[in-house]
């Protein structure tokens, strides 16, 4: 028996913008919504390292201890799992 292959078009009508416009639109929209997410985290890092820090010492690895269990308290900003940031 031959297998059948079944295909499915689509076809859209657009007055304004064509795909690779809207493609393009909602690319940059995905960039810009990463960037403030990413502007978001770091203040709210700086806000936790601004904190003062019970029993350690104002020096640079003190702060950098700090930085770091901001980061592992927020968790990363980003939900998926891709490593270069594509979906």
């Amino acid at each position: 028996m031959q297998r059948r292959h079944r295909y499915l078009l689509t076809f859209c009508r657009s007055a304004q913008q064509t795909p690779h416009e809207l493609r393009m639109k909602a690319e940059q929209e995905l960039t810009e919504a990463r960037a403030k997410i990413h502007r978001e985290f770091v203040v709210a890092i700086y806000a936790k390292i601004g904190q003062p820090r019970a029993g350690r010492p104002d020096t640079y690895e003190a702060g950098l201890k700090a930085a770091l269990d901001a980061v592992r308290q927020l968790g990363s900003p980003y939900t998926d799992d891709s490593p270069d940031g594509e979906d």
